[in-house]
């Protein structure tokens, strides 16, 4: 790893443990200010950051697929094409 890399990752660490920690502790003081007990409160934040973690983590496609691919495959190289795989004939007035 060069060194902007290894200082951008670091970077992001910092700030996100920063944010991580006063984001817990935020939620254990609203939680206790509602009236859970001790132990409940602190348990809330990280069921709150774990499901933003699934969400997050399911969205960017990093994790395998959970269900099955299509079943008719789409060819990408056949958009724009006429069924016998040809371009389509442009107009006169357009300019393809």
């Amino acid at each position: 790893m060069n060194v902007t890399r290894t200082a951008r990752n670091t970077s992001a660490a910092v700030v996100a443990g920063i944010a991580g920690y006063a984001s817990y502790w935020h939620q254990v003081a609203v939680a206790s200010w509602a009236g859970e007990r001790a132990e409940i409160a602190h348990i809330i934040p990280l069921s709150v950051d774990g499901m933003l973690v699934v969400a997050s983590r399911s969205r960017s496609g990093r994790w395998p697929r959970s269900r099955p691919t299509s079943p008719v495959p789409i060819r990408l190289s056949r958009v724009g094409r006429s069924p016998r795989g040809r371009p389509w004939p442009c107009c006169s007035w357009s300019r393809c």
